[in-house]
């Protein structure tokens, strides 16, 4: 049976963010990264990873503009999911083990159900993709929370940004929006 974190790392298409400027490599091999890496406390959560990835995506290029995950698309794309795999999420996310059920389909949908319970299978997977934007936006205000108390001259150093230089002002100003 799979893990939670391989469960969470087949939906890397849809809940991480790609940079613009990125053309070669993966944001964990940027030096952006590898800067949060250091900087940061990690917690025990299956969505930490991606978090990282997605901050990291946002401080090496600053022109995106939302690093949430899309809940509706990521809803879209659990109706099309693995059976074994929804279930891994839903005993995570719900504490409802889809093996405790029988899957039906009818005219009216996909439900699981037993006895004198029916569940909505789509209700099922708008739950978890609920469930897991809202764990990784946990994720990530925990991650800019701490960026918060970096000093100008280490973001400075990554972005290889003299002090006095002209852009310096505004990427100060771009890391406030941000954080």
């Amino acid at each position: 049976m799979k893990e939670i974190y391989d469960v969470i790392k087949e939906l890397d298409d849809i809940i991480l963010i790609q940079p613009n400027g990125l053309t070669d490599g993966l944001v964990s091999e940027s030096p952006h990264f590898h800067f949060v890496q250091s900087k940061v406390r990690t917690l025990k959560s299956p969505l930490w990873n991606q978090a990282l990835i997605n901050v990291s995506a946002k401080l090496f290029d600053l022109d995106i503009s939302d690093i949430d995950v899309d809940s509706d698309n990521l809803y879209h794309h659990l109706r099309d999911f693995d059976f074994n795999y929804l279930n891994v999420l839903s005993k995570y996310y719900l504490n409802i083990d889809l093996d405790d059920y029988t899957y039906e389909e009818n005219k009216l949908g996909h439900f699981i159900s037993k006895k004198n319970e029916k569940i909505n299978m789509d209700t099922i997977c708008e739950l978890i993709s609920i469930s897991i934007s809202d764990n990784i936006k946990a994720d990530t205000n925990f991650i800019l929370a701490q960026l918060i108390n970096i000093l100008k001259e280490e973001w400075f150093s990554l972005y290889e940004v003299e002090p006095e230089d002209y852009n310096a002002e505004f990427l100060i100003a771009d890391l406030n929006n941000l954080i």
